[in-house]
């Protein structure tokens, strides 16, 4: 057996927002650039998706396909009537026509032109059903976010509240960028369950296609192999979850639903005075700063939060009235049982990583992540070191020889080792964020050129 990297959750240039260039060819270079062996399809019940598809794939032995020297699993997200999202994987055509067959009464869109991710109104518990009775696979996508999740504010506090006796049926759980291992893990509930870290990519650039991944290990990268890794049977199993850091997601910390400023919630220093204590929230552009003086009231104002009776002081000043919203980080703190997480033994290792796109930008010290000059530097690397997969987590980079590669980037002296030296922190997970939240990614921050 061997390992193959795989990104699960993707979707087709049919749906809003998705890159045009999102095909099979354009698929098939993200994915070698990146190390990905397996990648999905995304969005398979749209229509003029799934021809193209079924034109250019390839199928193979113990189901699944091929396109070049990637291989390609069929795989789409719906929306159920609760509006939680779910990530479908099927073996073949055959099964995935039949699974649409009996969603299409149930669903106004699944046949839309931009209905790459459509709306099935029919329960959790009868999507599970469906999928697994044709021979399909299922898990809830995001699984944390504030929006469209399972396990949203407001929304449902166990797999079993939200599937009733199909939870049991339920095969994965996807983390989502938000989120890691340390946090569900802090959840007993779930810890039967392989997590899976995925891109949920809307483009086929490495910079989005691969941009959390996870490592298997089985005999090929078919549908069949990646069943039993999902399900830990004769041997496979997920080995690696690799993803961002959950203060790099989007919605990790609490955040105004209006103004999106993110609320970081401080605890009280020795220092402070009690006019500073009794002042209230102060905000800025970005932020709301909330104190709070004990572990007992930090939870106290989550679940007033969950409650939906906190409301934006930067808002109300301007005579608006929005409501603040739990985070990822904060969901996880009132739904764990857990003060920890606790990681059962068949748990892969979680990884935290960036795109080297998003490296070389740090280092080189630039605000855009287009630059020509960063591509030109980004393809020379993989040409140099065969994958991006290889380079940020496999090579030794105290062996290179930096002076090789600095004449390719003269403008940045101190480019290469700069990189190796965010490689080598991310490897000690020595790495400061600025925390992500209300739909704004973190940042990294690192010593980048000036």
């Amino acid at each position: 057996m061997k390992e193959f990297n795989a990104d699960f959750h993707i979707h087709g240039p049919r749906s809003i927002g998705v890159s045009k260039l999102m095909d099979l060819p354009h698929m098939l270079q993200g994915a070698r650039q990146k190390g990905l062996q397996l990648v999905a399809t995304g969005d398979c019940f749209q229509p003029d998706w799934l021809k193209h598809l079924k034109e250019n794939l390839v199928p193979v032995k113990g189901g699944g396909f091929v396109h070049g020297d990637v291989h390609f699993i069929l795989q789409t997200e719906i929306e159920d009537q609760e509006s939680i999202h779910e990530i479908l994987l099927f073996p073949s055509f055959d099964v995935l026509e039949a699974i649409k067959k009996r969603f299409k009464p149930a669903s106004t869109n699944i046949d839309h032109e931009w209905g790459g991710r459509p709306r099935v109104n029919l329960s959790p518990e009868e999507i599970v059903e469906i999928v697994v009775d044709e021979g399909g696979m299922i898990g809830p996508a995001h699984a944390f976010t504030p929006f469209k999740s399972i396990f949203r504010q407001g929304k449902f506090d166990s797999l079993r509240a939200a599937y009733g006796n199909q939870a049991r049926n339920v095969h994965f759980l996807e983390l989502g960028l938000s989120a890691n291992t340390d946090y569900a893990d802090r959840i007993s509930d779930l810890h039967r369950l392989t997590f899976m870290t995925n891109s949920d990519a809307h483009a086929p650039s490495p910079v989005s296609l691969g941009r959390e991944f996870n490592t298997f290990l089985a005999e090929a990268p078919t549908f069949e192999e990646v069943e039993l890794a999902i399900t830990r049977k004769d041997g496979r199993k997920f080995t690696r979850n690799v993803g961002f850091d959950p203060r790099m997601g989007k919605y990790n910390v609490l955040f105004c639903k209006a103004c999106r400023r993110r609320v970081l919630v401080e605890r009280a220093s020795a220092g402070d005075s009690l006019a500073n204590l009794l002042g209230g929230d102060k905000h800025d552009a970005e932020f709301i700063h909330h104190v709070v003086i004990s572990d007992a009231e930090h939870v106290a104002y989550l679940n007033k939060v969950n409650a939906g009776k906190v409301t934006c002081i930067a808002c109300a000043k301007d005579g608006k009235k929005s409501r603040i919203m739990l985070g990822v980080a904060d969901r996880v703190r009132l739904l764990a049982d857990l003060p920890e997480g606790k990681h059962p033994d068949h748990r892969a290792r979680y990884l935290t990583i960036v795109s080297l796109v998003e490296m070389l930008r740090v280092a080189m010290g630039i605000a855009s992540s287009g630059s020509k000059v960063l591509e030109q530097i980004y393809d020379a690397l993989v040409d140099r070191f065969g994958t991006e997969i290889a380079l940020l987590l496999d090579v030794d980079t105290s062996t290179i020889d930096v002076s090789e590669l600095q004449g390719r980037a003269k403008k940045y002296p101190s480019l290469f080792k700069t990189l190796f030296e965010i490689i080598g922190a991310f490897r000690r997970n020595e790495i400061t964020f600025k925390p992500g939240g209300g739909g704004t990614f973190g940042e990294l921050v690192f010593g980048a050129e000036e």
